[in-house]
């Protein structure tokens, strides 16, 4: 008689390291623990991010975001061509989590009243320092997992790094940082600088409470369509609002108090007098009719008409006053 294990799907099996579960678990993708799942099931073969991505049905940036992770983790080693940077993807700080510092400074730009501020280079987490906060709070991982979903890809290990830091730097909630994060990826942002910089500026603001960022969001939001209805209707469709256009725009509708039908009409005038567009010159035509309390279509036709009579009335007074000298020296002349 003969005996066997039915061993079945175990007769073909390799390691992971324990380090994989013990660290990273938490911390980790999804896509990018799948991708070394098919890393270590080819162990010893060298396997390029095209094929990772083509037996994942990823595009090869976002298998090569994945793997970076663990190549940053030192899990894995790039042959080759580095599949990142590692001056861009650098953590030399020496300090804890709780001690960083990102030094700026604010100052006041004169010509439009507006607060600039300038940041330094700050420090970075080390992979350690994110792999003992993600350990110690389970809140970082929900964080990372909830914010690929939304940018829709594998974080990179700098994408990681900078959430990580918002986070437990600034003491925000994951609630805030993802509010925050949504807005920037439905402005068509899907890169985590742009992200990052809005967060900082909020915070210096003090907008650092949910509450506070949610009428932040929904304000910036609601002015954000409306320089996108006004780009459209002063046909520029080639280029993004510089800031001084932005502040215009911004005081016509809060400090002038009109709508996009009277900022259609002031840029006809402006077109019919200038030849050109002129947010200057727009700008004058909706303070006036403000100090008016002209703010409606209606109202501005009014306007133009009395103005037209009044023109009409000035000139007949003039040829009155005229032919009044003329006869007055007519009169004299007839005398003598």
């Amino acid at each position: 008689m003969i005996y066997s294990i039915p061993i079945g799907p175990w007769g073909s099996i390799f390691a992971v390291p324990t380090e994989v579960v013990d660290k990273h678990i938490k911390l980790c993708s999804t896509t990018a623990l799948r991708a070394l799942l098919i890393l270590l099931r080819n162990n010893g073969k060298s396997i390029s991010s095209t094929e990772i991505a083509s037996q994942l049905g990823l595009s090869e940036s976002d298998a090569q975001d994945a793997l970076n992770y663990w190549v940053g983790a030192g899990i894995l080693s790039a042959e080759n061509a580095p599949i990142f940077s590692a001056q861009e993807h650098s953590y030399t700080s020496q300090t804890t989590a709780s001690t960083r510092v990102a030094e700026s400074k604010t100052t006041v730009d004169q010509s439009t009243g507006q607060k600039v501020t300038t940041h330094s280079s700050r420090s970075h987490l080390t992979r350690e320092d994110i792999i003992e906060l993600s350990q110690t709070d389970s809140n970082v991982a929900v964080l990372l997992r909830e914010a690929e979903g939304c940018i829709g890809k594998p974080l990179s290990p700098m994408e990681t790094e900078v959430l990580v830091y918002l986070y437990s730097y600034y003491n925000l909630s994951i609630e805030y940082l993802l509010l925050v994060l949504h807005y920037t990826v439905n402005m068509g942002k899907r890169g985590l600088r742009s992200f990052e910089k809005l967060v900082v500026s909020m915070v210096e603001d003090d907008i650092d409470s949910y509450a506070k960022a949610e009428q932040f969001i929904k304000r910036k939001s609601s002015f954000d369509e409306k320089c996108k209805l006004v780009k459209n209707a002063l046909g520029i469709f080639d280029r993004n609002l510089t800031a001084r256009e932005q502040n215009y725009i911004e005081g016509w509708f809060s400090i002038y108090h009109q709508e996009l039908p009277m900022i259609k009409l002031a840029f006809e005038k402006t077109v019919d007098n200038t030849g050109k567009l002129s947010f200057p010159y727009m700008d004058k035509i909706l303070q006036s009719w403000d100090q008016k309390k002209i703010h409606t279509i209606e109202q501005a036709k009014n306007e133009k008409n009395e103005s037209s009579q009044k023109q009409i009335a000035d000139r007949n007074t003039s040829y009155d006053i005229d032919e009044l000298e003329q006869l007055i020296t007519k009169s004299l002349v007839g005398e003598k």
